[in-house]
């Protein structure tokens, strides 16, 4: 999944992880956490 700006609220967190591609990698990576700043 791609994240495009238009998807994302000033203001909201969100989490994401991601999944490696190759065999060795192919686990699940850690929780990242983001809050999407505000404009000033």
């Amino acid at each position: 999944m791609e994240i495009e700006p238009a998807d994302l609220e000033p203001g909201e967190t969100y989490r994401r992880h991601v999944r490696g591609t190759d065999d060795q990698t192919a686990s699940w990576s850690g929780w990242c956490e983001f809050t999407v700043g505000t404009p000033e």
